[in-house]
C-alpha cells in the first residue's frame, strides 16, 4: 500500500502518522524526512529524481512525503501515471497559505507552475490574468518572472518557506 502525506508545518492527522509508523520505506525531500518521526526500521529515501525512488516503493508499505497538497501540482499525478493508487492525506497548499496570509480571496486567481516547466507559459498567464499564483523552481523564480514582466503593470508577491521557520512574504509593486 502506498500513502502520500502532505506536509505544511502543522501537525499530521492520526491516519498519516499511523501510515508512517507502519511504513517499510519513507520517501521525500530531506526536509520532509527530518520533519516527521520516521521509524528506525523504515528505509529512508531522499527524493531527487523520482523514477529510481518509485522502484523502491513498489510492493512495500510505503509513504511518500510531499509539500502541502500533493494532488495540487504534486506527486500524485506522477504516481498514478506509474500505476500506483495512493491513499492521500493532503495538507494546506502553498497557494492556500499565501492567499490566507494576505487576506485575499483566491477564487478568481489562476494557478500555474513554472517548477520544472517552461517559464514562458507562466509569464503569459501573468500577462493575461489579473491574479495569478506561480509555483516556482530553480531558474524560474521571482527574479526571472519579474524580468519577463518588465513593462507590464503588476504587483508581485513573493512567498518563501510558507509554514516553515524561514517564512517570508515580500510585496513588490
Amino acid at each position: 500500500m502506498l500513502t502520500v502525506v502532505g506536509i505544511d508545518g502543522g501537525a499530521l492527522p492520526a491516519p498519516a502518522r499511523d501510515a508512517i509508523a507502519r511504513a517499510e520505506v519513507v520517501a521525500g525531500a530531506a526536509r520532509h524526512l527530518d520533519a516527521v518521526a520516521v521509524p528506525p526500521s523504515a528505509e529512508r529515501v531522499v527524493l531527487g529524481p523520482v523514477e529510481p525512488a518509485l522502484r523502491q516503493l513498489t510492493g512495500r508499505r510505503a509513504v511518500v512525503l510531499a509539500s502541502g497538497d500533493p494532488g495540487f501540482f504534486g506527486i500524485v499525478r506522477l504516481l498514478r501515471a506509474a500505476g500506483h493508487a495512493p491513499v492521500v492525506f493532503p495538507a494546506l497548499s502553498s497557494v492556500q497559505q499565501l492567499f490566507a496570509r494576505f487576506g485575499r480571496s483566491w477564487d478568481d486567481a489562476a494557478v500555474v507552475s513554472a517548477h520544472g516547466r517552461d517559464l514562458h507559459r507562466a509569464v503569459n498567464v501573468c500577462r493575461a490574468r489579473p491574479a495569478v499564483a506561480v509555483l516556482t523552481g530553480p531558474g524560474a523564480g521571482p527574479a526571472e518572472i519579474g524580468a519577463a514582466l518588465l513593462g507590464w503593470p503588476r504587483t508581485l508577491v513573493v512567498a518563501e518557506d510558507l509554514g516553515g521557520p524561514g517564512e517570508r512574504l515580500v510585496e513588490l509593486p
